[in-house]
C-alpha cells in the first residue's frame, strides 16, 4: 500500500504532501489543477519515468516548476508498505542534469543510492518493471482502453511480452533455426559420404604399404654404401685437418674484419647524415630560445602562477554569487520580518534590498564572464608554452648527440683504413696455403663426389618414401573421416528428432500458459463485471484468442466484440480488463490507478460506478487511486479525498484541500 507522497517544486506543486489509506483514494479537481501530476510522480518515484518522459513528449526539465517561480530542482519522496515492511524512495531532478540523486530504504536501512540501482530494487521488491506497471496498474487519462488501442494482430505480442511468453517464442525460433542448420549439415555430410565411397580406401592403402616396404630395403643398401665412403673420407681428411684449421682461422679473421669494415662504413655514413642536419637543429634551437627566453623553466612557472591566481579570483566570485543567490531566495520568501535580523521590514525596503542584490549579482556575473575568457586564453598560452619548452629539451639532447658524432667519424675512418691493410695481408696468406693443398685434395674430391651421389640418391629415395607415407596417412585420415561422417549423420539425425520434440514442448507450454492466463483473467472479469455494469443487456465478459486476443461482451443475441459497443460500455469493459490484468500480473500488490475512468459514462453509469467504488472495490483491489473532475464521486470514496485547486490564469501553484 502506498501511504504517503511529498512533492517539492514538482510541476505545479510547490510543496505538496498527501497521505493515502486502503480502499479508494481520490484526487478531485478541474483540468490542469495538478491531479495527474501526482500519479506521474508516483510512477517517477518508483521507476524513474512515466509515459510522457519515456515517449519524449515531456523533457526532464519540464518536471521542475517554471511558474509562478522558476526553480532549479524538484524532488519526490514516496512511502509504501509491502508484506509488513516500510519502504521509502526519494528522487531529485536538477535542471540540465536529469535525475541527480536517488535512494531507497527498507525500514530505515539504505538499500541503494544510484538512480538505476533504485529502479532495479523497486522492480525486485514489487516484482514488476515499469512496462508492467504502466499496462497493468496505471491507467492513464484516455488510456483506459489501452488494450483495445493496440492494433489487431499485435495484441498477443504485447500480452505475451507482459507474461514473458515471448521468451518461449524466441527459444522456439532459435531451436527451429538450429534444427534447420543441423539438417543442412547432415545433408552436406551425406553428399560427402557418397563422394568418399568411390575412393576405394582399403585397396589403395594395401598397395601403398607394399611399395613403402620395397623402398625401405633399397634405402638400407644405400646407407651401407654411404657409411663405407665416409670412412675413406675420414682417413684422408685427417691428413689435412691441421692445415685446414689454419686456413679456416685465416678466413674467419678476414670475415670478421670485413664485417667490422662494413659496420664502420654504415655507422660513418649515418653520423655524417646526422651532422649535416646539425645546422638546422642549431637554428631551430636558437629560434626557440628567442621565443621562450633564456630561462624557459622560470617563464613556465610564472605563467602557471598567474593562471592559478586568476582561477582563485574566479572561484571567489562564484562563492559571492552563490551567497547573493541564497540571500535573494531568503528575501523573496520572507514575510514581514528580515531573514537576517528578524526585525520588521517593509515591502519597499525588501524590494530595494532585492534590487541592490540583483544589481550586485549582475556586476559579479559580468566580471566572471570577462575573467573566464582571460582564464581560457591563459590556459591555451600555457599549453603552447609547455609544448615549446618540451621541444627545446628534446632539441638540446639531439644537439649534444651531433657534437659527439663529429669526434666519432674521425676515429672510425682511421679504424677502417687499418682494417683494410690487415685484410689484404691475410688474403695473401690464404692463397699461399690453398696452392700448397691443391694437389692433395684431388683424391678427396673424387671420394666426396661419389659420397654426394649416394647421398643424393638416398635423399631422393627418402623423399619419395616420405611422399608415399604422406599419401598413406592422408588416405587413412580420409577413411577415418568417412567413418566419422557416417557417425555424425547418425548423431545429427538424433539431434533433429530431439529438437522437434523440444519445439513441440515449447509451443505446448506456451499455449498452456496462455490458456491459464485466459482462465485467470476471465474468472476475475466474470466476478467484476456484474459489479461494474449497471444494465442487464450485457451479462458476461470474456477475452479469447481468435488469431489474436479479442475482448467480447455477451448480449441478448450472443457474444459481440467490444469494438462494436458504445463508448460507455467499452470504457467499463476496459476497466474490468484493467482490474483483471492488475490482479493477474501483480497479485502481491493489488494496486490500481484510474485517471478519469468515467470518461464516456452516462449519469446512471457514473452513479453505479461510484457505488462499486464504495461498496465492492475493497473486495477486489486493496488500494485504488482515482483521478477525476466529477465531484459527485466524493460521496463514494472510502479512503483519502483531496481536492486540488489552481489559478490557471495566474499560473498559480496547486493548492490541496483535504476533505
Amino acid at each position: 500500500m502506498i501511504t504517503r507522497i511529498k512533492l517539492r517544486n514538482w510541476k505545479s506543486h510547490l510543496d505538496s504532501e498527501l497521505s493515502f489509506s486502503k480502499g479508494v483514494n481520490a484526487l478531485i479537481g478541474i483540468m490542469g489543477s495538478g491531479k495527474t501530476s501526482v500519479m506521474q510522480a508516483i510512477a517517477f518515484a518508483l521507476f524513474g519515468t512515466f509515459s510522457g518522459v519515456s515517449s519524449r513528449r515531456i523533457a526532464i526539465d519540464d518536471l521542475i516548476m517554471k511558474k509562478p517561480q522558476e526553480k532549479g530542482e524538484s524532488s519526490i519522496e514516496l512511502e509504501f508498505v509491502l508484506d509488513g515492511r516500510k519502504y521509502e524512495v526519494k528522487r531529485t531532478v536538477e535542471k540540465g542534469k536529469g535525475t541527480s540523486s536517488a535512494e531507497i530504504r527498507e525500514e530505515g536501512k539504505l538499500l541503494e543510492v544510484n538512480p538505476q540501482g533504485v529502479t532495479r530494487e523497486v522492480s525486485r521488491i514489487l516484482q514488476m518493471d515499469y512496462d508492467l506497471f504502466q499496462r497493468a496498474v496505471y491507467s492513464e487519462q484516455n488510456a483506459m482502453d489501452y488494450f483495445l488501442q493496440i492494433p489487431k494482430g499485435k495484441r498477443m505480442q504485447q500480452i505475451d511480452s507482459m507474461l514473458k511468453l515471448d521468451r518461449y517464442e524466441k527459444a522456439r525460433e532459435a531451436a527451429v533455426s538450429i534444427k534447420n542448420r543441423i539438417a543442412e549439415r547432415r545433408k552436406e555430410k551425406l553428399r560427402m559420404i557418397e563422394d568418399l565411397k568411390e575412393r576405394k580406401f582399403e585397396e589403395r592403402i594395401r598397395d601403398l604399404e607394399s611399395e613403402i616396404k620395397k623402398r625401405g630395403r633399397e634405402r638400407e643398401r644405400l646407407k651401407g654404401e654411404r657409411e663405407r665412403l665416409a670412412k675413406r673420407m675420414e682417413l684422408i681428411e685427417r691428413k689435412f685437418e691441421k692445415r685446414e684449421d689454419v686456413v679456416d682461422d685465416l678466413r674467419n679473421r678476414i670475415a670478421d674484419l670485413n664485417g667490422r669494415i662494413i659496420y664502420l662504413q654504415n655507422d660513418i655514413k649515418e653520423r655524417k647524415e646526422r651532422f649535416k642536419k646539425g645546422e638546422e637543429i642549431r637554428a631551430k634551437f636558437r629560434k626557440l630560445k628567442r621565443s621562450i627566453g633564456e630561462k624557459p623553466e622560470d617563464s613556465l612557472r610564472e605563467s602557471e602562477k598567474s593562471l592559478e591566481g586568476r582561477r582563485k579570483e574566479y572561484y571567489s566570485l562564484e562563492t559571492m554569487k552563490s551567497e547573493i543567490l541564497r540571500s535573494l531566495e531568503e528575501l523573496e520568501s520572507a514575510g514581514e520580518r528580515c531573514p537576517v535580523c528578524e526585525s520588521k521590514i517593509t515591502r519597499e525596503k525588501r524590494g530595494t534590498l532585492i534590487s541592490h542584490r540583483k544589481a550586485h549579482m549582475e556586476g559579479i556575473e559580468k566580471k566572471m564572464g570577462k575573467l573566464s575568457k582571460v582564464i581560457s586564453k591563459d590556459e591555451k598560452e600555457l599549453e603552447a608554452l609547455k609544448e615549446r619548452v618540451e621541444l627545446l629539451r628534446e632539441i638540446e639532447i639531439e644537439r649534444e648527440g651531433i657534437e659527439e658524432d663529429r669526434k666519432k667519424i674521425a676515429e672510425k675512418e682511421r679504424e677502417v683504413k687499418y682494417s683494410r691493410k690487415k685484410v689484404t695481408h691475410l688474403v695473401e696468406l690464404v692463397r699461399k696455403r690453398e696452392a700448397e693443398e691443391k694437389g692433395s685434395r684431388k683424391a678427396l674430391q673424387e671420394i666426396v663426389a661419389k659420397e654426394r651421389e649416394v647421398k643424393t640418391k638416398l635423399e631422393s629415395l627418402e623423399e619419395i618414401t616420405q611422399e608415399k607415407n604422406d599419401m598413406l596417412k592422408e588416405l587413412k585420415e580420409e577413411r577415418d573421416m568417412f567413418l566419422e561422417y557416417v557417425e555424425e549423420t547418425k548423431t545429427y539425425e538424433r539431434i533433429t528428432d530431439s529438437m522437434d520434440s523440444f519445439v513441440f514442448v515449447l509451443r505446448n507450454t506456451q499455449d498452456q500458459l496462455r490458456d491459464e492466463f485466459l482462465k485467470t483473467v476471465n474468472y476475475i472479469m466474470s466476478q467484476v463485471w456484474n459489479e461494474l455494469y449497471p444494465y442487464g443487456d450485457f451479462s458476461e465478459i470474456r477475452i479469447l484468442v481468435e488469431k489474436d486476443y479479442v475482448l467480447q461482451l455477451k448480449g441478448t443475441r450472443g457474444w459481440v466484440n467490444v469494438d462494436l459497443v458504445s463508448g460507455g460500455e467499452r470504457s467499463l469493459a476496459s476497466l474490468a480488463l484493467r482490474i483483471a490484468f492488475s490482479l493477474a500480473f501483480t497479485p502481491n500488490l493489488r494496486w490500481l490507478i484510474l485517471d478519469e475512468p468515467t470518461h464516456n459514462l452516462d449519469v446512471n453509469a457514473i452513479e453505479h460506478f461510484g457505488g462499486v467504488l464504495r461498496d465492492r472495490m475493497e473486495n477486489i483491489i486493496d488500494q485504488v487511486f482515482l483521478i477525476t473532475h466529477e465531484e459527485r464521486l466524493s460521496d463514494y470514496i472510502t479512503g483519502s479525498i483531496y481536492k486540488l485547486e489552481r489559478d490557471k490564469k495566474m499560473d498559480g501553484i496547486t493548492k490541496i484541500i483535504v476533505s
